[in-house]
């Protein structure tokens, strides 16, 4: 049995990151995912996920 987990983000690359919006039931922000070029080991994240000034993740 497989579920389909649904769609909750759209982006679009840019020249240095990739932006685009989360959507949820309860928010939606516009996002940027800023690209990690200070990784420290093969461990750390690719990119920074951010919105204004607020950090949501990394990927």
């Amino acid at each position: 049995m497989t579920t389909d987990m649904p769609t909750i983000g759209t982006f679009k690359p840019t020249k240095t990151s990739y932006e685009g919006t989360i959507a949820t039931l309860s928010m939606t922000h516009k996002v940027k995912f800023i690209a990690n070029d200070n990784k420290k080991n093969e461990d750390s994240p690719d990119y920074f996920i951010k919105s204004g000034r607020s950090d949501f993740g990394v990927a």
